[in-house]
């Protein structure tokens, strides 16, 4: 499935919070929601989930026009990995620019992936 394949373990809140706003799309209880209709319910979910990264998922689950909860919460778990991800390596690069000028000393990373063994 792409990533890394391991799968996110959402907490029961962010269940519950995946769960809910796929409920207040779904207005006529069918437990579906049309594809287009995902990028919005992401949104809701304060996220933003890129549409080929999305299609990239659904087409490894085999899901074509609609999705159901179960699906959508799975895209969710998906996109909450990547964003920690992000955040992670955000975070790193912010460690190592020791001069707070967005940028990291390419003599300093050549030392430090050195030491990690990638010569």
């Amino acid at each position: 499935m792409g990533e890394d394949d391991q799968p996110y373990k959402l907490t029961k809140p962010q269940e519950d919070d995946a769960r809910g706003a796929f409920s207040l799309f779904d207005k006529k209880d069918t437990g579906f929601l049309a594809i287009k209709d995902l990028g919005q319910v992401f949104r809701s979910c304060a996220m933003t989930v890129d549409s080929e990264q999305l299609s990239e998922w659904l087409a490894d689950m085999g899901v074509e026009d609609q999705c159901d909860k179960d699906t959508f919460v799975k895209l969710y778990a998906l996109q909450k990995k990547k964003d920690e991800d992000e955040k992670e390596i955000k975070e790193a690069f912010r460690v190592l620019d020791k001069e707070k000028s967005g940028e990291i000393p390419v003599a300093e990373l050549k030392w430090i992936l050195s030491k990690l063994g990638d010569e």
